[in-house]
């Protein structure tokens, strides 16, 4: 079966957030919601590990955040 390929621009604002994630769902992809802290802690693990620094602390605070239990 021959197929096309179809390039669209679409303006992100005229999309519905709860739209975006049930069609992410929809072609097989898990979405995750995540805080402006969270960010901020995966920056600064991305760092440190660039650098070879120690970034477990960063790590046991991004993963409590996650799981919601005290390491």
């Amino acid at each position: 079966m021959p197929t096309i390929r179809v390039d669209a621009e679409v303006d992100l604002y005229d999309v519905d957030s709860d739209e975006m994630v049930e069609e992410l769902e929809r072609r097989g992809y898990t979405v995750y919601e995540t805080s402006k802290a969270d960010s901020n802690i995966i920056q600064q693990l991305y760092i440190k590990r660039k650098f070879g620094q120690d970034c477990n602390k960063e790590l046991d605070q991004y993963l409590n955040n996650i799981l919601g239990t005290a390491l």
